[in-house]
């Protein structure tokens, strides 16, 4: 969540800055919340925009998530005036995951199919029909009620149909493990991603605070793992702009050069000149 405070130039002695700064070391006692004051932008770039927002990509989501962890962290202890650093990509979404006994299913003649459609059915909201009642159409929806799925442990006490039509308790054939997972799977350019992003303070220029977490995550990551970098938001536009002043120039060079070229009609006297 964002709350913006705002007041007017005239009645505050403290500029916005030196608030930031002291709710900044107020927030952090607060413990059980992680909270990021910042200076809202004053013209068009958003109220989460960050001048250093660095895409960490890979294959795998957990390791990823580790990557991006380890490099916001050091980030935060190695670059001078860098604070607000942290990672988008969360793992801490309650998850359950059901791991078959392949061998015992089989010998008691349940399939995965119907393991799975046992699951789905009790537990997943699945529309299996409607029904008609004076021209309005209602879903038939089949599941436990919610006193028989509101616990891991209730998983373990349904039943499933297996050999000669036998309910078999899947307790019998199935183990449940309580993990976390992403709450979402971050994308950019179509790769798996992490965004790292921090806020500057006066100690750092955007340019060296780029360079420096670029390096750090040159560090961090492994070589030839598929894992790479680049930027996004504001710092993407950082060099951006660098390359369009730097072709601007160049093209500035190029005009000088063909209007001196036709001036002295001569190719070689405006390289001297």
């Amino acid at each position: 969540e964002g709350i913006v405070i705002g007041t007017l130039r005239d009645g505050r002695d403290r500029s916005t800055g030196e608030v930031v700064a002291e709710l900044r070391e107020s927030l952090w006692d607060v413990t059980g919340i992680q909270a990021f004051p910042s200076e809202f932008p004053s013209l068009g770039r958003g109220f989460r925009s960050a001048p250093v927002s660095l895409v960490v990509q890979g294959p795998d989501l957990t390791a990823l998530a580790g990557y991006a962890d380890e490099i916001a962290r050091r980030a935060e202890q190695e670059i001078p005036g860098l604070f607000n650093v942290r990672s988008d990509l969360l793992l801490n979404k309650p998850q359950l995951d059901v791991e078959i006994d392949r061998n015992r299913a089989s010998d008691l003649g349940v399939g995965v199919r119907e393991l799975a459609t046992t699951l789905q059915l009790l537990l997943g909201e699945d529309d299996v029909s409607t029904f008609k009642i004076d021209g309005q159409t209602y879903d038939v929806i089949v599941q436990l009620e919610r006193d028989a799925r509101s616990t891991p442990g209730d998983i373990p006490l349904l039943y499933v149909h297996g050999r000669d039509g036998a309910l078999i308790p899947l307790s019998s054939v199935v183990s449940i493990r309580e993990t976390t997972a992403a709450r979402g799977v971050p994308h950019y350019d179509r790769l798996r991603s992490a965004i790292v992003t921090a806020n500057l303070g006066g100690e750092t220029s955007q340019g060296d605070a780029l360079e420096r977490i670029e390096a750090i995550a040159a560090e961090v990551l492994p070589a030839g793992g598929g894992y790479g970098t680049t930027f996004s938001g504001e710092s993407e536009q950082f060099y951006e702009a660098g390359q369009a002043i730097l072709f601007a120039y160049l093209l500035a060079i190029l005009l000088i050069y063909l209007v001196l070229a036709a001036q002295f009609e001569s190719w070689l006297h405006p390289v001297t000149i």
